[in-house]
């Protein structure tokens, strides 16, 4: 089989994900792998947010530290930081190189540019050999 027919055979399979994947899910998934199975705490002095201040930020929202007053959300000290990718698109990604998707159907499923590609596989492969990984499959 051609490369481009394997390509496209894969590409037709994970194309539907995209649209299937609950993004709230998927995101609650990937900040709690990201914090190590651990309450996420402030970047500055480490203390941990309790109260409707935890509740703020597991809904998403920057939050400021109530010890030291440093602003943050929950993506702050992760890969997400500042990050222009979706929590979808990550798990579309991952999905893909786990799949064998080659770096155009990558920008292909996912609708990004060759740059954020690269970037992305590069974070995505340190992310899944850092063990980070709390032992989860993924989104239920």
């Amino acid at each position: 089989m051609k490369l481009r027919e394997k390509r496209d055979r894969q590409l037709a399979a994970l194309k539907p994900l995209g649209e299937l994947i609950n993004s709230e899910k998927c995101t609650d998934w990937l900040a709690a792998e990201l914090h190590a199975g651990s309450s996420p705490a402030c970047p500055a002095c480490g203390k941990a947010p309790t109260g409707s201040t935890l509740e703020k930020l597991q809904e998403g929202h920057r939050i400021r530290c109530q010890a030291c007053g440093k602003g943050w959300n929950i993506w702050s000290g992760t890969l997400f930081e500042g990050a222009k990718i979706t929590p979808v698109d990550f798990i579309l990604m991952r999905v893909g190189l786990a799949g064998g998707l080659d770096f155009t159907g990558l920008m292909e499923l996912t609708g990004r540019h060759a740059q954020c590609v690269t970037a992305w596989t590069k974070k995505i492969q340190e992310f899944d050999s850092s063990q980070k990984l709390g032992g989860h499959d993924g989104p239920e």
